[in-house]
């Protein structure tokens, strides 16, 4: 009877260590149990249109090897200049503010564009400027309990929105040095007559340009949503190379 109990003691022990280890990094964080893949990707984008502008492409190579993306987006898009145009009719109240009837527009055009990438996501729904390092910091974080391992996000720019989530990712990369940290410009490409508009400012400069032309009809058809909404002019963005700066 001893022996049977050890036998099935020693077969239960084995089971849960080949479970534990077919991950391929296992937290050693003692306060929790998450175990976190490099297959997961979370990409961690300002206002809703960054992840196009920067990724629409790598999204979809991403995917083509096998990753589970995850597209976060801080701010609810309530503080661009522009009137946004309807053009999905979407119900806003008679009495709403610009402001709020820029987030309702901003964010259906969101939500149909991730339906498009075909990826998850959330809208954490921040007013645009009401991002800090701590609170985009603390969604991180919480993703990296939730298992993912591969970070983006944006360079730092003139956009504060920007640079919070930079700086937040430097706090990542102090607390979790065993993940994997990248960083995407928005506006390195965006062209005013002909001259580079804004230049990026990276963690570091290792970088790489893709050429994601494969991608591309994926791209121009979420971007369309946001010329559709006259978020910003059709042709402004260079859309077949895509920049990513590589922090380890």
């Amino acid at each position: 009877m001893k022996k049977t109990i050890l036998a099935l003691i020693l077969i239960f022990g084995i089971i849960l260590i080949g479970s534990v280890f077919s991950y391929e990094y296992i937290n050693t964080d003692n306060s929790t149990n998450a175990k976190t893949s490099y297959n997961k990707v979370v990409i961690f984008t300002p206002h809703p249109d960054d992840e196009t502008i920067g990724m629409g492409g790598l999204i979809e190579k991403l995917k083509s090897e096998g990753k589970e993306v995850h597209v976060v987006v801080m701010c609810s898009g309530n503080g661009v200049v522009n009137n946004l145009y309807s053009y999905y009719n979407v119900p806003v109240l008679f009495n709403a503010t610009p402001a709020e009837s820029k987030k309702i527009i901003r964010k259906d055009a969101f939500v149909r564009v991730m339906n498009i990438d075909g990826v998850s996501y959330e809208m954490i729904g921040i007013d645009d400027g009401g991002t800090t390092d701590e609170n985009v910091f603390e969604v991180m974080n919480r993703m990296y309990y939730e298992g993912y391992g591969e970070f983006y996000t944006t360079t730092r720019d003139y956009n504060i929105d920007h640079q919070h989530c930079a700086d937040a990712m430097k706090i990542m990369m102090e607390k979790y040095p065993q993940l994997k940290y990248r960083q995407f410009p928005v506006y390195w490409h965006a062209a005013d007559n002909g001259s580079v508009r804004f230049v990026p400012s990276p963690i570091i400069n290792n970088y790489t340009d893709y050429n994601v032309s494969e991608y591309l009809p994926k791209k121009l058809e979420a971007l369309q949503v946001y010329y559709n909404i006259q978020l910003f002019p059709a042709n402004r963005y260079e859309t077949n190379i895509e920049r990513v700066y590589y922090l380890n």
